[in-house]
């Protein structure tokens, strides 16, 4: 997959200055929350220690949130 070499510099923001987030990103600061936007689809992936997502995706009865072991080797190619 190619990335425009610009993308880096501008993204997440829309502005120059860096203050103004671009309306595709949505930041969220809480693992509940990150974990609710996994569960719901809107997000597919939240890097997260594994014993604490666990934890807390069981307290939060979340049917549709998984958890990985890593990234399968076929993947890489």
């Amino acid at each position: 997959m190619g990335i425009h070499p610009d993308f880096w510099k501008e993204f997440p923001f829309q502005d120059h200055l860096q203050t103004k987030y671009n309306a595709q990103r949505e930041p969220y600061t809480t693992a509940v929350t990150n974990l609710r936007m996994v569960n719901s689809g809107r997000i597919d992936v939240f890097p997260i220690d594994k014993r604490i997502g666990s934890f807390t995706t069981k307290k939060m009865k979340l049917a549709n949130v998984t958890h990985s072991t890593g990234i399968e080797e076929s993947a890489l190619f």
